[in-house]
């Protein structure tokens, strides 16, 4: 992924990122991914902002690489866009649009998993400490660095402090009295992670000549913290490689590591009998276990409407097959017009299968006259067959009358059902 030291490939890397995104989550080298999603990582973030794990969500995960000058000297090129030697700084002009909030109320936190040993590559972070509420490098509002307002973002040192003393000088006073002398410096060793804020002042440092350090940069925001961008493209937009190894690592991931991907946690809002099946059926073959989402769902957690359903061809009910879920497990006798279904049920094909096909359930005449008796008639199958296992699908086929066709989750429900 990333060229040897003092390879001419090496002398190019003098900024962020891993090339072509390689680093980024989710990543091809799985291993990367894994430490993004790391249980023990995720609780001590959940910690510091003082929630639970389910509260958080990744806005950046991305492997950098940093190179030390070539030959014996640590001296190397001057370049505003060198990250060797950093002007000091903040985090937050490139994770939101807006400033971070009062200090007691955090919204994110940083980190830099350190995955190289300092005293082979130097490099060390150096931090400014927050001394209380009246510390002076911690002026409210934060804007006293190139990059806010209308500074021009600057990433060396040299460059940054020259340019402040030329526009701001009262700035760059403020900055060479009350942070770069008080910085303190990281000691770092392979599976270190330095935690820190979009509103920490921090830099980093030059590296020994001809070493290589490999970090990690990450940040989990609260899930309500709507002000702080996603750094890299959307964890959705990685679908459709051939590797397939988004999909895989949601069908295999945690309920927690979904949930800090965004993906609705159990008991949200979103999770309807319709979605529930939906998702289960987009991931069922790469083993996804929706048993946790299952057991939280009650429909007193959705907006949805007893009798919502949706259409689509089916090539084994029929082309105009009707397709529903049902939203709730039965609904009572004093609320349809449709007893209680009697039916024998045969498997479908006479095969082994988790579908059972149901004869002489409906009319023609009973749907046209009755506007939502196929509605009233799907929960009702609803709740004799749930007794036998999950039910997927509901299929009327509007091909031969009264014809129904049930999907189970599994080829024993269906079985046991017949």
């Amino acid at each position: 992924m990333f060229p040897p030291p003092n390879s001419p490939d090496a002398l190019s890397i003098t900024d962020f990122g891993s090339k072509l995104g390689e680093g980024e989550f989710p990543s091809e080298h799985t291993c990367l991914n894994a430490i993004t999603l790391h249980e023990r990582v995720m609780g001590a973030c959940a910690q510091l902002l003082g929630g639970d794990v389910s509260e958080l969500r990744l806005t950046q995960s991305d492997l950098w690489a940093k190179y030390g000058p070539l030959g014996s000297s640590t001296a190397s090129k001057v370049d505003a866009s060198n990250n060797q030697d950093q002007r000091m700084h903040c985090d937050y002009p490139n994770h939101t649009l807006t400033h971070p909030p009062p200090w007691n109320s955090p919204d994110a936190v940083e980190m830099i998993i350190y995955l190289s040993e300092v005293k082979e590559c130097g490099g060390a972070t150096a931090v400014v400490p927050r001394e209380g509420s009246n510390d002076p490098a911690y002026v409210w509002p934060i804007t006293g660095m190139v990059g806010v307002g209308d500074f021009p973002y600057v990433n060396d040192r040299e460059s940054a402090e020259k340019y402040l003393e030329e526009k701001a000088p009262d700035v760059a006073k403020w900055r060479s009295t009350h942070l770069y002398p008080r910085e303190r410096k990281v000691s770092y060793s392979p599976g270190s992670i330095l935690f820190y804020r979009h509103d920490t002042f921090h830099r980093g440092t030059p590296l020994l000549p001809n070493s290589l350090r490999f970090v990690m940069n990450m940040t989990m925001k609260r899930a309500t913290s709507s002000a702080i961008s996603i750094l890299q493209r959307g964890w959705a937009w990685a679908m459709y490689r051939s590797t397939m190894t988004m999909e895989k690592l949601i069908a295999e991931a945690s309920v927690d590591q979904r949930t800090v991907l965004g993906f609705p946690a159990p008991g949200d809002s979103y999770w309807s009998t319709q979605t529930l099946l939906a998702v289960q059926d987009r991931y069922r073959a790469l083993g996804i276990d929706m048993t946790p989402y299952w057991n939280a769902y009650t429909p007193s957690n959705t907006s949805e409407t007893p009798n919502s359903h949706t259409t689509f061809n089916s090539s084994l009910l029929g082309p105009n097959a009707t397709i529903a879920q049902s939203s709730k497990p039965t609904i009572p006798e004093s609320q349809t017009s449709v007893p209680p279904p009697q039916f024998s049920a045969t498997l479908e094909a006479q095969g082994i299968t988790n579908i059972i096909r149901v004869s002489n359930m409906w009319t023609h005449k009973d749907m046209k006259n009755h506007p939502t008796y196929d509605d009233e008639l799907i929960d009702d199958i609803h709740g004799e067959c749930s007794k036998f296992g999950v039910i997927e699908k509901i299929a009327i086929d509007r091909d031969v009358e009264g014809e129904i066709g049930i999907t189970f989750q599994s080829r024993d429900a269906a079985q046991k059902a017949a």
